[in-house]
């Protein structure tokens, strides 16, 4: 359990970000139901890393579901514009493993100002891959496709200039 400071505590559920992330320079609060960009209804919370959150959203303008990913205002991330720079990799065979970006925006709110960029939604991540087999493990097959589109995609971000340094 934790303190919010005010006498009331609640209990943390594995797997979700902590509420101490909401905070100035932290998470955009979302709700279900938000309507961001006068465009996308959020639907759907998919998950969150360390510096940002992604939600499900109906596109209201193409009638097509898309994945909003909302970055902490001090995230220094050139993320949407790596993902731009590798859609200019024309002929590459890793092209397809990135997501095209199909909008980008900022949100501000009570934690400060967000960058958003609208991607198409992914199947699954490997995570959540791997937790629903049965060992836990993937098949020898599937890790080397596994293996070999994580080659390409470092090549592809190497065609580019893009070196990730890691934090």
């Amino acid at each position: 359990m934790e303190s919010l400071g005010s006498g009331t505590t609640y209990m943390p559920i594995e797997g979700v970000e902590s509420l101490e992330g909401y905070c100035t320079g932290g998470f955009h609060p979302i709700t279900i139901g938000d309507h961001l960009h006068d465009r996308y209804q959020i639907v759907h919370k998919l998950g969150f890393g360390s510096y940002s959150t992604v939600w499900l959203a109906w596109d209201e303008r193409t009638s097509k579901y898309v994945a909003i990913k909302i970055a902490a205002p001090a995230d220094d991330s050139q993320e949407s514009i790596i993902l731009g720079l590798l859609q200019l990799a024309n002929g590459h065979p890793v092209q397809a493993l990135f997501p095209p970006i199909l909008d980008e925006f900022f949100v501000t709110g009570p934690n400060g100002k967000h960058r958003c960029f609208v991607t198409l939604p992914a199947r699954s991540s490997l995570y959540h891959a791997q937790d629903a087999s049965d060992s836990g493990l993937f098949e020898l097959s599937v890790a080397r496709a596994i293996a070999a589109q994580v080659i390409l995609a470092v090549c592809a971000l190497h065609s580019q200039g893009i070196v990730h340094l890691g934090r």
